[in-house]
């Protein structure tokens, strides 16, 4: 039959418009077609005729909007061409600028002649798969002229096309001498053919290399830069060529211990440095050389972290700190996962370095009662002391109950601090386990009574406990509260100080539920000691 136009309002559908019957022969039994399909060709050729009209007028139309546009221009279009591209600059530090070009012919010329919106180049490896890839590739670094630039290359999961990949890479080799920042997250076999082919990248400040496949073998063929900061993933020491002796920044994972200490020797500029995952590699030199002692005294190192993987052994660890002489250390984080803390090394190299430490982190660690106390006697300078035991962790009574006693390691002759542990504390933070004594915290609290009338009162400025258990043992593991007395205390503390309190529970669970300590223990107390355990929990939840 014959399609009948739909009609929505008073506008046709011209989808059902355009159904042409005689798509199907006529069914007259003549020579002829019958007039009902002469009047449909007809009307077709009509049709014909005007959707030829129609085209050259919408062509014409389009053709007189562009004058229109240059005629009355939007307010874009009337900034000055500075104004633009300084707008342009920022938006393409989060989005393309290929999206600024898309949209109309005179965008796309200020942004194809502003060099500094094509200063940093990623690329998606696994998307390099096609010549017009390479070319816009090849197009944007011309794009950015002479300017310093910024490759990064993330990690991606798709297979990689080695063909149109290596010439692409091969390009961004020939920029090499304005490299200003290199950021590589490739296969082994992918970042070996990174080189400096167009000359001496003397801009470069920040390197980054990150193996994706740890099996492979690792070359690295970038050997003339002199990076600032750096940062290396599961690639060895040993295969990285470039300088080391510019580097004031690192931050490296996978590394031996003798590796971090080889990265001490060989950057004498570093002021901080950060090391992840540290592995004890049983084929590497003696770590108790006396050799290598004497050389391990690094004078401007201001920042370190170093995580031991949990394979690495207490003697390890204390042999690392046997190495190290660090006199201008202020901030020291040490992560040995569940394994215990070697303390007589750690206290020995603080001695030792002399230094005025500010901030003290051990986490992830087993640390005991005695051990910590002697650690804060030989640091009086502290300001910051975080705790973050492992889940076994027992409360440091000692540690606390000693905090206000008499310490024969502090030799200040200013009444204030002769005595008391931590003077200078402004921040503590403890992690563990489901059981704590609220009691000792109110040791960091109390003030400190001297001859006379004096009284000292550390310049605490917040306190975060922060207490884990397993929801599958509750009965065992029951929820550390604050007692009324306590509660009562720590309140009037709060009053007198100004001091701020985080006190949080977490059940293990996935993901762990976290919730207000505080608020909570106030609550038991107004309900009487009948509030629900489980209900105030799941009340004053939140995602952590």
């Amino acid at each position: 039959m014959f399609g009948s136009s739909q009609r929505h309002g008073h506008r046709i559908d011209l989808e059902d418009a355009m159904f042409d019957p005689l798509e199907t022969p006529c069914q007259s039994l003549g020579e002829e077609p019958c007039s009902a399909c002469s009047d449909v060709e007809d009307l077709n050729q009509q049709i014909k005729a005007i959707q030829t009209t129609l085209t050259k007028l919408f062509h014409e139309r389009s053709e007189a909007g562009t004058l229109f546009n240059a005629k009355h221009p939007s307010m874009i279009h009337r900034m000055p061409l500075e104004v633009t591209s300084n707008v342009f600059e920022h938006y393409a530090q989060h989005s393309s600028p290929l999206t600024l070009g898309a949209v109309c012919k005179d965008w796309r010329q200020v942004a194809w002649s502003a060099p500094r919106l094509w200063t940093l180049f990623v690329v998606h490896a696994d998307r390099v798969n096609t010549d017009d890839m390479v070319e816009i590739g090849k197009e944007w670094l011309g794009r950015s002229g002479c300017l310093p630039l910024s490759v990064y290359f993330p990690r991606t999961e798709g297979p990689l096309d080695h063909v149109h990949l290596g010439k692409l890479i091969e390009a961004v080799n020939q920029h090499s001498g304005r490299w200003q920042s290199l950021d590589l997250n490739l296969p082994p076999s992918t970042l070996r053919l990174f080189r400096e082919t167009g000359g001496s990248p003397t801009t470069l400040t920040n390197l980054a290399l990150r193996a994706t496949i740890a099996s492979e073998p690792v070359e690295v063929n970038v050997t003339k830069c002199s990076p600032r900061t750096a940062s290396i993933k599961f690639l060895p020491w040993n295969a990285l060529p470039f300088r080391r002796d510019t580097l004031t920044t690192i931050a490296a994972d996978g590394l031996s211990v003798d590796e971090v200490f080889h990265v001490l020797q060989q950057a004498p500029l570093l002021q901080n440095a950060s090391f992840e995952y540290v592995i004890h590699d049983p084929d590497a030199a003696s770590s108790t050389d006396p050799g290598l002692r004497s050389a391990a005294t690094h004078p401007l190192l201001q920042g370190l972290y170093i995580g031991f993987d949990g394979h690495v052994d207490i003697v390890t660890m204390g042999s690392f700190f046997d190495w190290i002489n660090l006199p201008a250390l202020t901030s020291l984080s040490v992560s040995a996962y569940d394994v215990e803390l070697p303390v007589p090394p750690l206290a020995s190299f603080l001695t030792r370095s002399s230094c005025c430490l500010e901030e003290l982190a051990l986490m992830n660690c087993s640390v005991s009662d005695d051990g910590l106390l002697d650690l804060v006697k030989r640091t009086p300078s502290l300001k910051r002391l975080d705790v973050s035991a492992c889940f076994e962790q027992p409360v440091l009574q000692s540690f606390f109950t000693n905090l206000n006693r008499p310490s024969s390691t502090t030799t200040t002759r200013d009444p204030g601090h002769r005595s008391i542990l931590l003077p200078k504390l402004e921040s503590f933070s403890w992690t563990g386990g489901p059981v704590f004594r609220w009691d000792l915290l109110l040791e960091l609290l109390a003030p400190d009574h001297h001859e006379g009338n004096y009284f000292f009162r550390r310049p605490l400025k917040q306190i975060q406990v922060f207490c884990d258990r397993f929801i599958d043992d509750e009965d065992q593991d029951p929820t550390p509260y604050i007692d009324e007395q306590t509660l009562s205390r720590l309140e009037c503390a709060q009053l007198a100080t100004g001091v701020s309190y985080d006190f949080a529970v977490a059940i293990s669970m996935d993901p762990p539920i976290r919730a207000d300590l505080l608020s909570m223990s106030f609550d038991r107390m107004h309900f009487n000691h009948t509030y629900d355990d489980i209900w105030g929990a799941y009340e004053r939840l939140r995602i952590v």
